[in-house]
């Protein structure tokens, strides 16, 4: 009895109808099968193929399915039963392993599918609110400084702005389109995306390519317009050249930062580098210049330092004044104005003029210390006059309870003199003046003291009354001679309104002594014309 199981095989065909659709493996499969004579080995050739295309990193279904279309007639021909039982079952197995991995990848797919379902319906929802997130897209970062698109910087950054937009959203749509093409799945479901995606790309790839090309348009002008207008020989020997560089490497900058097409870009970093290769070469050729002129610096710097050094030598002699040390510095300047001196050049000479003359100025710096320190002795010594003319005066008002009028009198006179010659300021003046009226105050009311202590006889006496009316009448005119003072101080000076009131309290008192002396000389003129006429 025959033990080998039944085997069902299907009427199919040994080989794929059209040998052009063949990939290089199949072909390679057919050629080595072609060679074996034995339908068992030609079994094995194809079950090897089929797992070595379900084993790749992305298996090659379509390589698999044509192998297994050449391998199942094959099991129609005669084999030993053992082999055909064995073939079989790996055949079983592979074909199993296939559909695990199938499932496997469908899920994958439908997982994939999904995913990308969901990652396209975000980049709808976002042109849906476009405005929004345009107003939420951060602007472009790029020097201030930049002069040559500072017309147009807010333009700039306003196209820039809704292409950084466009272009994140160009960048997704790529993307999902690559995702769409490397994901397994059926045709039908891929066609979708892509109609999808194309439609999204309507909205957007358009109105980029049109940003582009007006941010393009207006940098290269701007470009233009620099390196034409900055670079002419008057401008360049005019403009500062690391003012220069810096403005090419700010452009530079923008460049990057810019979405420009790359005509836009090419063009202008070529003529960015021609500025820059330009500033180079002028740089170069003032180096040349500034080692020339440095060393007209240098021979001038000498010429100027001889002088310089006669004026040092001049300033060490103790009989070169300082006026005669200025005017020779003042020439010496004068002369540094008519010869080429770089300004390093001129600080450093300036410098040592000042240091030639520092003898002369240390002298007259000594000269001004002693001067000083004269005036503060001088000072001291007129302070202590005054303080002891102060207390001459306290002195005097002290005993004029024991002293005569005519002793205080006179004293009074001899301290009035002694005022006469102190060499005082005008408030010391007043201050001191203003203690000598109250001491004559002092006399004055002594004096009417002692008249008032004569008896009737004395003071009714012609020879007394007319002494008396002389010193009234010396009293008098010293009080008018100072009100005159008083009058001739307010009416010719600016005084504030402080002073201005203390003076006139000054000149009311004087005012108040005279009309009393007046009326005391008025009384004493009467009793004497009264005793003439007896």
């Amino acid at each position: 009895m025959n033990n080998e199981p039944e085997i069902s095989i299907p009427n199919e065909e040994a080989a794929p109808k059209k040998e052009k659709t063949l990939s290089a493996g199949l072909k390679d499969l057919l050629s080595q099968m072609e060679k074996l004579s034995s339908g068992e080995d030609k079994i094995r050739q194809c079950l090897t193929f089929m797992r070595s295309a379900l084993s790749d990193k992305v298996p090659r279904f379509k390589d698999y399915w044509e192998a297994k279309r050449i391998c199942l007639p094959l099991f129609k021909e005669a084999l030993p039963p053992h082999a055909r039982t064995a073939l079989w079952g790996e055949y079983i197995e592979v074909s199993t392993e296939a559909r695990h991995l199938k499932d496997i990848l469908d899920e994958q797919s439908s997982f994939a599918s999904e995913q990308i379902n969901l990652a396209i319906e975000g980049v709808e929802a976002d042109l849906e609110k476009y405005d929004e997130l345009l107003s939420l897209t951060p602007r472009l970062h790029v020097p201030e400084s930049t002069q040559a698109v500072e017309g147009n910087r807010e333009k700039y950054l306003m196209l820039q702005q809704e292409l950084n937009l466009l272009n994140n959203l160009a960048a997704r749509v790529n993307s999902l389109r690559k995702e769409v093409i490397k994901t397994e799945m059926r045709i039908r479901f891929k066609n979708k995306f892509f109609d999808r995606l194309s439609k999204i790309g309507d909205r957007i790839f358009p109105r980029r390519k049109e940003l582009i090309k007006e941010i393009s348009a207006l940098f290269l002008a701007d470009v233009k317009g620099f390196t034409e207008h900055q670079f002419t020989p008057v401008i360049l020997k005019a403009a500062p050249i690391l003012t220069l560089r810096e403005e090419i490497k700010d452009l530079q900058i923008w460049a990057k930062e810019l979405t420009l097409d790359t005509q836009t870009f090419t063009e202008t970093r070529s003529a960015l580098s021609k500025a820059w290769d330009t500033l180079r070469e002028y740089g170069k050729e003032l180096k040349k210049e500034s080692l020339e002129k440095n060393e007209l610096y240098k021979k001038n710097v000498d010429l100027v330092m001889d002088k310089i050094k006669l004026l040092e030598s001049r300033c060490q002699a103790e009989t070169f004044t300082i006026e005669e040390a200025m005017k020779q510095s003042q020439d010496i300047l004068s002369f540094m104005k008519g010869i080429e001196l770089g300004p390093s050049e001129v600080r450093s000479l300036k410098e040592a003029v000042i240091k030639a003359r520092a003898p002369v100025e240390e002298r007259l710096k000594t000269a001004h210390q002693a001067r000083e320190k004269e005036i503060q002795e001088a000072q001291k010594q007129r302070q202590v006059k005054i303080d002891e003319f102060k207390k001459r005066v306290q002195e005097t008002a002290d005993s004029v309870a024991q002293k005569s009028s005519e002793e205080l009198t006179a004293m009074k006179e001899e301290l009035q003199k002694q005022l006469n010659l102190l060499n005082l300021t005008h408030a010391e003046k007043e201050l001191l003046e203003h203690s000598l009226k109250e001491l004559r105050d002092r006399i004055i009311d002594k004096k009417e003291k002692a008249i008032a202590a004569l008896s009737e006889e004395e003071r009714n006496s012609l020879q007394h009354l007319q002494a008396v009316l002389e010193e009234w009448k010396a009293q008098k005119n010293e009080i008018r001679t100072q009100l005159d003072l008083y009058r001739k101080a307010l009416s010719g000076s600016g005084f504030d309104f402080e002073k201005a009131m203390r003076y006139r309290e000054l000149i009311d008192a004087e005012k108040f002594r005279l009309d009393k002396i007046n009326t005391t000389i008025e009384e004493i003129e009467a009793k004497i014309e009264e005793l003439e006429n007896s």
